[in-house]
């Protein structure tokens, strides 16, 4: 119960300033330049470089694809927070607003179709 809670207070919490992002003048391109880029590669459709080093599919570093849009923005906030299987967690790396700036920016990318964000968590990459 406790870790649904605090899920949809991040999602509120994303929601919240999803609008005060480039208010606040951070850029998530910029972020996602400097901390994603090495291992999504500039366009976000993975470093082919890194998929040979980390033994990864082409698909675990692609973060424009089907899979990746049809999670929450919540659940891409987790990832990012927390890490999993090999990606990093960037709590104390990155403060909550940058890692929203990153999903926003991250949706930027993505095909309009791929854009819809669905309402409830749909789990982990």
């Amino acid at each position: 119960m406790k870790k649904s809670i605090s899920i949809v207070a991040m999602f509120v919490f994303v929601a919240s300033i999803g609008t005060s992002v480039s208010a606040a003048g951070l850029d998530g391109k910029k972020l996602f330049e400097t901390k994603c880029a090495s291992c999504h590669g500039k366009d976000a459709k993975g470093n082919p470089g890194m998929v040979k080093g980390l033994k990864l599919a082409a698909a675990d570093l692609d973060l424009v694809d089907a899979v990746t849009a049809a999670k929450t923005d919540a659940d891409l906030v987790k990832i990012t927070t927390d890490g999993v299987r090999k990606m990093p967690a960037f709590k104390g790396k990155l403060k909550a607003e940058e890692i929203a700036a990153v999903v926003a920016y991250l949706r930027s990318m993505m095909k309009p179709a791929e854009t819809a964000v669905p309402t409830a968590p749909t789990g982990t990459k």
